[in-house]
């Protein structure tokens, strides 16, 4: 997840995940600055709090670093490449799985009685003005 510290969408959505048997993991390479790059951040800068929710690397039934594996090798030869196509071959369970659990996120949120906040340290937090006393 990228943007987790931000808001109060980052602990909303590990208590989420987790009674679901996920868990989340944070931005490896945040220096890399993601959240800054990711189509979620016009959100964040009209004050909007948002988060970028998407696959891990653990994967049920494979060996603990086949997943980073996986991720690296694609990075390297296939990202924005001619190769960088669906094939027929791709298992989409963990698609699924992510599917689900954004629209599920995304619902609570929808029917949830308060409205996301940002964090007082997240720099698209905004200080609003006291209401004018009549």
């Amino acid at each position: 997840m990228l943007g987790e510290h931000k808001s109060s969408l980052g602990p909303a959505l590990a208590k989420f995940v987790a009674l679901r048997g996920v868990h989340l993991s944070p931005d490896e390479h945040p220096e890399q600055g993601h959240f800054y790059r990711s189509d979620h951040f016009s959100f964040a800068k009209a004050g909007v709090p948002s988060v970028s929710i998407g696959p891990g690397v653990d994967f049920v039934g494979r060996a603990a670093g086949w997943g980073k594996e996986q991720d690296e090798d694609y990075t390297a030869h296939h990202y924005h490449q001619p190769s960088d196509e669906y094939r027929p071959d791709f298992d989409l369970q963990g698609a699924t799985q992510l599917a689900d659990l954004v629209l599920g996120f995304g619902t609570s949120l929808a029917n949830a009685a308060t409205v996301p906040t940002w964090n007082a340290s997240a720099e698209f937090h905004r200080q609003t003005a006291p209401a004018a006393q009549p």
